[in-house]
């Protein structure tokens, strides 16, 4: 499973890019890939941002497909919010 995330919005409105591919993970393979699972049955439309808000989107590539899920801090889920942070800590940082 690949996983990119860009993180938008903030106070210096700086885009930023992740991308993950969980066959490098290891033993957080399993945890990653049922976060990203879970995240994937959630709404794509997290509403406008507010000011100096951060803003993600989520685009998770399976065996069966891909899909995009955006939210936003005060919007997202327990499981997307854990997603966006397992992504930015075991991520590669891209130009975005």
């Amino acid at each position: 499973m690949k996983i990119t995330l860009e993180q938008m919005g903030g106070l210096a409105g700086i885009r930023r890019r992740f991308s993950l591919d969980t066959a490098d993970l290891g033993d957080a393979r399993a945890e990653v890939e049922a976060l990203a699972r879970a995240v994937r049955g959630q709404s794509a439309a997290p509403g406008a941002l507010h000011p100096d808000e951060l803003g993600y989107a989520l685009r998770i590539d399976a065996d069966d497909g891909a899909h995009e899920v955006n939210g936003t801090d005060a919007s997202a889920s327990p499981e997307f919010a854990q997603l966006v942070q397992q992504v930015k800590r075991r991520g590669k940082a891209e130009a975005a």
